[in-house]
């Protein structure tokens, strides 16, 4: 989750977040558990396709429900924190190929009032994105799905 907060007193235009600076390395994962959501959340979504285009990805709409599912996010939104306008919220999520583990940062480009143009490293440490154990002939993996269970008593 990232939340979008400027201390600016006018305020700022975000027109791109990149997916920058991206490593990826084979997956050591042995191991996933699948927890599915108990509902949706009605924010607004990016995803990184991080092994598309190393070095930097757009992100794309990753909310179903939108009408532009799988486009990239600003080319159809922008997004302005400041001045007045309250802290927004976004679901940034990395998706790397499965069998591999990605590095990332997110650098977001904005406009000021006066229409310069800044770009910002809006993460301190990398971001990683796993894509979870390789299935395969050769690979050991165990998958855990865990059930809901619910408990009656008398």
């Amino acid at each position: 989750m990232l939340h979008l907060v400027s201390d600016s007193s006018s305020t700022i235009t975000v027109t791109d977040i990149d997916a920058v600076n991206i490593k990826c390395s084979k997956s050591k994962m042995v191991a996933e558990v699948y927890t599915p959501s108990e509902g949706e959340m009605p924010i607004k979504g990016l995803a990184y396709e991080l092994q598309e285009n190393l070095g930097s990805a757009n992100g794309c709409i990753s909310g179903a429900e939108e009408k532009n599912w799988g486009d990239e996010y600003f080319k159809h939104y922008t997004i302005a924190p400041g001045g007045s306008a309250s802290p927004q919220s976004l679901s940034v999520l990395g998706v790397a190929r499965q069998g591999f583990r990605c590095a990332y940062d997110l650098r977001a480009t904005f406009r000021t009032d006066g229409g310069e143009k800044h770009q910002k490293k809006l993460n301190d440490n990398a971001l990683i994105a796993e894509g979870g154990p390789k299935l395969g002939s050769d690979d050991q993996y165990v998958k855990v799905s865990l059930e809901k269970k619910h408990r009656v008593g008398v």
